[in-house]
């Protein structure tokens, strides 16, 4: 039988999970989860530019990468509500390295805008830019400079899937992105390029730790909170794992899914 697309079946897993020759983007990329989807996708084979609004911490984490897996690798700063700063960003990729193949939309805030009733619309509003706005601009500026197809994660939640209280912004933005994700995926894939989202539960990260994410917990409340039916939070690698599933060869026949990352929480 004759396919009309490369056939895997014969394709050794190595092969499959390989991406050396491939450069990826990951915004958000300094620290926790994309900190974690960086590395993995170095591990991997690819070049990988780490964005961040902390461009010094993008920067280092590049320059820690290089040195781990011998894979080029740097970092650039990049604010993704601006439009002009990620196509900045797309440029620099493909001048750097020759070419664009994965683009991470990992980006985003966690802030509690608390009821709906009390909420300020100018918060409102900064998380669709960050966290909706931000990846349709990721999505746009890739796919110009994906010539030769490529893959594109956006990175959802599980309050994109189910509401919660005093979240309003950040969970409509969650939904958003997962339908942005499907009309990508449609959109895009006579380029052949495939759009995938992640929505993981609670990973614990620096960040949900300090809060810098919106929220402060301690290792005491962590602990205390009902943990999923794995018996146990999730971590950033937990989440790299499945970015670097979507974006390899493994993946080659999946596009517009949302797979759900969280021990089985929402089941």
């Amino acid at each position: 039988m004759a396919f009309p697309v490369p056939d895997h079946s014969a394709t050794a897993l190595a092969e499959l999970v390989s991406l050396d020759g491939r450069v990826a983007v990951v915004t958000g990329g300094a620290r926790g989860i994309g900190a974690g989807i960086a590395a993995r996708l170095a591990e991997a084979g690819a070049a990988v530019v780490v964005a961040d609004l902390d461009g010094d911490e993008a920067t280092a984490l590049a320059k820690e990468l290089g040195e781990d897996h011998a894979r080029p690798a740097i970092g650039a700063p990049v604010d993704v509500a601006d439009g002009a700063a990620v196509a900045a960003l797309a440029d620099l990729a493909v001048d750097t390295f020759a070419r664009l193949d994965i683009w991470v939309n990992n980006a985003g805030i966690f802030p509690h805008t608390g009821p709906v009733a009390d909420a300020d619309a100018a918060a409102f509003e900064r998380v669709m830019a960050v966290n909706v706005t931000g990846m349709f601009h990721g999505a746009r500026e890739a796919a110009r400079r994906m010539v030769a197809g490529g893959s594109i994660v956006n990175l959802s939640s599980i309050t994109g899937l189910a509401a919660r209280a005093g979240l309003t912004a950040y969970s409509t933005s969650k939904h958003a992105v997962i339908g942005l994700t499907r009309n990508l995926a449609k959109d895009l894939a006579p380029r052949g390029i495939r759009v995938n989202a992640v929505a993981p539960g609670l990973i614990v990260t620096p960040g949900l730790l300090s809060g810098s994410a919106g929220e402060t917990r301690s290792a005491a409340t962590m602990a205390e909170r009902p943990t999923a039916p794995l018996g146990r939070h999730g971590l950033p690698d937990d989440v790299a794992r499945v970015v670097l599933f979507l974006v390899s060869d493994l993946a080659a026949f999946v596009s517009g899914a949302t797979i759900v990352i969280d021990g089985g929480d929402t089941a």
